[in-house]
């Protein structure tokens, strides 16, 4: 199995849009930590998908969309997958959240800026 070294993760749309990110290399983050990033990217099975897979419900309405791209040590293109709202397996749901509850706000993080 590949070690996954960069997790990426954005949120886009909805009802009510949101625009949320979160990227970060698992060395940076405290060994327990990367263990249980990496544990969740492995579980999810996302790393089994398609490179460029992208998951949507034909004719669903205001449903948020996300993306997670996962970067290992094989030398090898980060590995993107994209699902929307009703799309998302099961199986991905534990890092969805995971990662869902670090993200930012990057459209207010813009404004921040002068």
């Amino acid at each position: 199995m590949a070690q996954v070294v960069r997790v990426g993760f954005a949120q886009r749309g909805g009802f009510v849009p949101r625009y949320k990110a979160w990227e970060v290399d698992l060395d940076t983050l405290p060994s327990g930590e990367a263990a249980t990033l990496a544990g969740l990217v492995y579980a999810s099975g996302l790393l089994q998908y398609p490179p460029g897979s992208i998951f949507r419900v034909p004719g669903a309405a205001d449903v948020t969309e996300y993306t997670f791209t996962i970067l290992t040590a094989t030398n090898e293109p980060p590995h993107t997958v994209t699902f929307d709202t009703p799309s998302v397996p099961e199986a991905v749901r534990p890092l969805l959240h995971y990662l869902s509850a670090r993200s930012h706000d990057i459209l207010a993080d813009a404004g921040d800026r002068p």
